[in-house]
């Protein structure tokens, strides 16, 4: 793989292999592309500033009724879709580890009763307890257990957009968390942080971080770094409990070349799908309508909705043809120069000569809103 031939396939892939890692979730292999819950084989749906719910479908897809996972789209994409995608993340980390903790005391609660029938792989989880095996009692499962139960936010992945760095944070090494369970004991505190980050592979207690390189996808860059390295030590302990992640290694492979897919996969956003391939149609369309598919996808909706009634105008431009480049250039040169203001990255080339009167062809409504 490299820059000069990424393509739809290639985005397609890495997206839905970082939501697959784990086996909560599933992403179909036919054209919709939909997200499925793999408990109970369901496509999963959500509904957006309570509209009426539709299926969740990853970047590529070709239904036309489907809200889009396109984490490349950031700072533009809905919350609501980007706060599942990266909390589902955490939630995938948050599973393996917090088993393989229980795993870990289980192992050790058995090695130090009289007796006690070991089962397979005790000896492998015990390793994780170290010097603290003798200090696994039956309370000490019994209040881990209480803390992870707590799956959804045992272990988060997040970005200080301050300090522009990734970093992990777990449940047990919360103060606050010390403050919502003051029943439980000291001793278990002690071993819970020990084990943790034991499993985790910190080095001199320290877990891993990441400062993104990328301008354009920092929140990306770095929270998908830093859990592929997560997956990456957490595959010993989620083999031994019959999960794979081997995929890791896969999703890893795709890494350096996340700024060509942002390039690539911008303009797609969660309602508005430019991965679809032009329909044809025989129908007239006004001139400044049938421009509006190749202008960035903000400027687009905004056109859209100022000219709801000049129809049919919702058209898509076909997989892999860079918006812009055709459409700015026919506007006239005022136009031209705040379409380009607005968004700088949009590699064009400005004609000299598009007619000032040509603003008399716009909507009253769109003119005010260029400022004209």
């Amino acid at each position: 793989m490299t820059e000069a031939n990424v393509n739809d396939s290639d985005i397609t892939s890495f997206i839905a292999q970082t939501i697959e890692i784990g086996g909560l979730y599933r992403v179909g292999t036919d054209d919709d592309k939909f997200i499925y819950n793999t408990v109970d084989n369901e496509v999963l749906k959500i509904a957006l500033d309570g509209g009426a719910e539709k299926p969740l479908a990853v970047y590529g897809t070709k239904c036309r009724d489907a809200y889009i996972v396109n984490p490349f789209n950031e700072g533009e994409a809905s919350r609501v879709i980007t706060s599942w995608y990266y909390q589902s993340r955490n939630m995938t980390a948050s599973v393996v580890l917090a088993k393989a903790v229980i795993k870990s005391l289980e192992a050790g609660l058995r090695a130090n009763k009289k007796g006690a029938k070991l089962e397979d792989n005790d000896v492998l989880f015990s390793k994780y307890l170290g010097k603290y095996v003798s200090k696994v009692d039956e309370k000490m499962l019994k209040e881990a257990t209480a803390l992870t139960d707590k799956c959804l936010d045992f272990l988060t992945i997040y970005y200080n957009k301050t300090k522009k760095r990734c970093s992990i944070n777990c449940l047990i090494f919360k103060e606050t968390s010390r403050q919502l369970y003051p029943t439980i004991r000291k001793s278990t505190w002690e071993v819970l942080d020990a084990v943790v980050k034991e499993i985790l592979g910190a080095v001199d207690g320290k877990l891993p971080e990441w400062t993104p390189d990328s301008p354009n996808i920092p929140v990306l860059e770095s929270t998908i770094t830093v859990f592929v390295e997560l997956m990456k030590r957490l595959e010993k302990p989620a083999k031994l409990m019959g999960l794979d992640l081997s995929d890791w290694a896969n999703i890893e492979k795709y890494l350096p070349y996340l700024d060509a897919y942002y390039r690539k996969a911008r303009w797609c956003v969660d309602v508005v799908n430019n991965t679809r391939p032009a329909q044809a149609t025989n129908v007239a369309v006004n001139p400044i309508a049938a421009a509006i598919p190749d202008l960035p996808p903000v400027v687009a909706n905004n056109m859209n909705r100022s000219m709801a009634p000049v129809q049919p105008m919702q058209q898509y431009a076909p997989t892999g043809y860079v918006p812009a480049q055709s459409a700015i250039p026919d506007l006239p040169p005022v136009v031209q120069q705040r379409v380009m203001a607005s968004y700088p990255s949009v590699p064009v080339m400005c004609s000299p000569n598009a007619p000032e009167s040509a603003l008399s062809e716009l909507p009253p409504v769109v003119r005010r809103q260029l400022g004209y």
